[in-house]
């Protein structure tokens, strides 16, 4: 096809860099309308699917999160029986992750009052008793700790020096 305005040539598109003339523009919007098909195939497809029962619920349902145990009023952790089952092993790896992060607490910044304030408006809302209070979680890891410390050792496990590993100088 030849347009009036140009003189002779066929139809092209020169950009600097790009020069596409209609046989190369052609097999380009052929290739986009079959990739435009074979996904429109595959969404029909799935949409054909017959539903089963497992389908309705995600993965994630069918995964029971780990039990934790609780603060008592006394402030001793009295660990559930999903953590009194853990094997020695899983104990020290657990209790290496809660060293690593307690060691870690002094370099955070505290929250700004701007931040403290939305995290107050969102427990409000979510119908939390209060903000998420950071010296509080870490008394509660701290206790954690002490009580996996008398599981290992109810178990016969070698225990950790606690008061060592927490040390700001304590690096293996």
């Amino acid at each position: 096809m030849r347009l009036p305005h140009s003189a002779g040539k066929p139809f092209a598109i020169d950009q600097p860099g790009m020069r596409f003339d209609m046989p190369t523009l052609r097999a380009r919007v052929h290739v986009c309308s079959a990739l435009c098909l074979l996904i429109a195939s595959m969404m029909a497809a799935c949409a054909a699917a017959p539903e089963t029962a497992s389908s309705n619920s995600s993965p994630l349902d069918r995964i029971k999160p780990f039990e934790s145990g609780n603060v008592t009023a006394a402030g001793v952790y009295m660990p559930s029986e999903a953590e009194r089952a853990l094997d020695c092993k899983k104990l020290m790896g657990s209790m290496r992750i809660i060293i690593a992060r307690l060691r870690g607490a002094g370099n955070r910044p505290q929250a700004s009052l701007p931040a403290a304030a939305a995290q107050g408006v969102v427990a409000t809302i979510r119908g939390q008793p209060s903000a998420l209070d950071m010296d509080a979680e870490l008394i509660r890891e701290r206790g954690r700790l002490t009580a996996y410390n008398r599981l290992l050792a109810e178990k016969k496990c070698p225990t950790l020096d606690l008061t060592k590993e927490l040390a700001p100088t304590a690096r293996k």
